[in-house]
């Protein structure tokens, strides 16, 4: 049994799902599986940095080494305190040159006599470029056009979410659950995109609402100021912090002063890091000094990506800004953090983020199940023995589509991880590098896919998946073997990388042998068949493409 819905509407409902579920797929297969990877940036970060954090010397602890570096840049810009230092992390005590993380830091120590040392390190750009590719699209140059223009991509998927729920209502008892493998692979292909959507709906409103809250709340905030807190501080004093007192340099607050008063304000706050960022100083030396302090609190929703922030006065401890606190956000700034945390999903612990990982391989896959589903809606079926029949160029033409910047997209951001080892300490500007490997890689896979059509090159753009994927835990291998081959120093401490790459190795080479076998078999009109006619006459595509 299912809804009642007269037919009329349900045939619009259908056009409007179908057009806007093909314009937004090709965005929103790049989009959910970089953020599957991105659930797991920490771990990815961690297996591309060469190096371990430089400890501490003996007998020198955080606050001392602080005092240190503060006493010899009394007009720093911005000193950063780790408190967590994991493989990412250059050194305990930095002192970054820019606000991007991916920035080069002068990294600070104490050498055998006890002077301060000043090293500069730059970050692996590795996980952030991979959270860019999910935030933009892939779309490149200035990344604000790229987050908007996949804001207008998530609200063209919402309405393909409305109408394809109002499609199915009328079959839905029948049509849910079910998963007919035959040889109409239209229905086929029917069932397993419904089955997926539905099963994974929850996570795709959630997906569709914070990202477009992603992508344009800067935007909501000022036509709030111009029009609702229009001449009131009410925006500036939900979120902005106070201005701290002026101190001298050596009257700052250290890191464990810092922790202490963060325990007192929230006990269940873990701080990861502090950044002490100054101001303009006066004319009597002293200037005013905010303590950034991030870190996290179990089962609360986090403002960042992994991190929850407070702001202190440097000089003597007093909140000034509290309103990304977990546990203390108030008003908009606790719906703000609502949206931004269910988005990354850091809350629940591992478990949510595996779960996460998954409903972001099953969006890609409804994406891909759905552009195969319009090519099939317009195949020309050969009839009492006719010649076969030559597919639209519009067909032909989305399923290459499909295949090249899926796989292009896949084998793109593999290659990337992979290189991370053999690029690292060997060329200027990591950041471009990972870039250029992205986009050569997957401008490459998308013409091969346009060139050979998609079942030509499908299988082969599969294998290249699985070769490319098995180079990260092959690069670890080596790294071990012959450590002078890549920039690894050291054992990791982990093989979670290498693991789920070895995996997803191994299952896109099955997917290939998959792919090849439904070339040979379907039937030669089909775009899936590797004996498809690539072209043909003039006349006779114009009589096909004429209908």
């Amino acid at each position: 049994m299912g809804l009642k819905i007269r037919t009329d509407l349900i045939r619009r409902y259908k056009t409007l799902h179908t057009w806007t579920g093909v314009i937004a797929g090709f965005g929103l297969f790049i989009a959910f599986y970089g953020g599957a990877l991105s659930m797991f940036k920490q771990p990815i970060a961690d297996w591309a940095s060469p190096t371990r954090p430089a400890p501490l010397a003996d007998g020198v602890d955080r606050d001392a080494l602080f005092a240190r570096v503060v006493e010899a840049t009394p007009d720093f810009q911005a000193v950063r305190v780790h408190l967590d230092s994991d493989a990412r992390v250059p050194g305990t005590v930095v002192l970054p040159t820019g606000r991007d993380d991916t920035a080069p830091v002068q990294v600070a120590s104490l050498d055998a006599e006890g002077a301060l040392q000043l090293r500069e390190r730059t970050p692996t750009p590795l996980a952030e470029w991979i959270d860019l590719v999910h935030r933009t699209g892939g779309i490149p140059g200035d990344p604000e056009i790229g987050i908007h223009v996949m804001g207008i991509v998530s609200a063209l998927y919402a309405l393909a979410l409305v109408s394809g729920v109002i499609v199915l209502l009328p079959t839905l008892a029948q049509d849910l659950l079910a998963l007919r493998i035959g040889r109409n692979r239209k229905r086929m292909w029917l069932d397993a995109h419904n089955l997926l959507g539905v099963a994974s709906l929850p996570f795709h409103l959630v997906m569709v609402l914070s990202a477009v809250v992603f992508a344009f709340h800067h935007d909501i905030y000022d036509l709030q100021d111009a029009t609702i807190h229009r001449d009131s501080p009410v925006a500036e004093a939900a979120y902005a912090p106070l201005t701290p007192q002026p101190v001298r340099a050596d009257a700052l607050l250290g890191p464990g002063a810092i922790v202490e008063r963060m325990h007192a304000l929230s006990p269940e706050f873990t701080v990861t890091s502090i950044d002490y960022r100054g101001g303009k100083s006066e004319a009597d030396g002293t200037r005013a000094v905010t303590a950034v302090v991030q870190g996290h609190a179990p089962n609360r929703f986090l403002r960042g990506g992994t991190f929850g922030v407070a702001f202190l006065d440097a000089g003597n401890g007093q909140v000034i800004g509290d309103g990304f606190l977990p546990g203390h956000q108030r008003g908009w700034s606790h719906a703000v953090a609502a949206f931004f945390a269910l988005h990354f999903g850091n809350f629940g612990g591992p478990g949510i983020q595996w779960a996460y990982f998954l409903l972001g391989l099953v969006g890609a896959a409804v994406f891909y199940t759905g552009n195969l589903l319009w090519v099939e809606s317009r195949r020309k079926i050969s009839r009492n023995g006719a010649p076969p029949a030559l597919q639209t160029r519009s067909a032909r033409n989305l399923a290459a589509a499909t295949v090249g910047v899926s796989l292009g997209c896949v084998i793109g951001l593999s290659a990337t991880i992979a290189a991370a080892h053999w690029i690292t300490g060997r060329v200027d500007s990591l950041l471009a590098w990972h870039q250029g490997v992205y986009w050569v890689v997957f401008a490459l896979a998308f013409g091969w896919a346009m060139w050979r059509g998609a079942a030509r090159s499908a299988a082969g753009l599969l294998r290249a998946s699985a070769l490319v994927t098995a180079l990260i835990p092959a690069t670890t291998l080596l790294a071990q073997l012959w450590p002078a081959a890549t920039a690894l120093d050291g054992v990791p401490r982990g093989y979670a990388v290498e693991l789920v790459a070895g995996l997803a190795a191994v299952v896109m080479w099955w997917l290939a042998g998959v792919s090849a076998r439904r070339a040979a078999r379907v039937p030669v009109d089909s775009v899936w068949s590797a004996g498809m006619r690539a072209s043909a006459p003039v006349a006779a595509q114009a009589q096909v493409e004429g209908g």
